[in-house]
């Protein structure tokens, strides 16, 4: 049996598969770019489902006029 963990650093999102009997554990995402939102395991525990995005997001700076 093992546990799945997220891994989230400053610049991105990992799933790994972390054995609860002390052993090392193995990293099974490797994606570069997006973010990870969420997961699941296949019934039958043979696959594992990842649905992954990003957000795109703007500034604007609004100033009153002057006359």
């Amino acid at each position: 049996m093992a546990k799945l963990s997220l891994i989230i650093s400053a610049s991105r999102m990992l799933i790994w598969l972390q054995p609860l009997d002390g052993t090392p554990g193995k990293q099974i995402t490797n994606f570069k770019a997006e973010h990870i939102a969420d997961f699941h395991w296949s019934f039958d525990g043979s696959k594992l489902g990842i649905v992954r995005g990003h957000t795109d997001s703007d500034v604007v700076l609004l100033q009153e006029s002057k006359p």
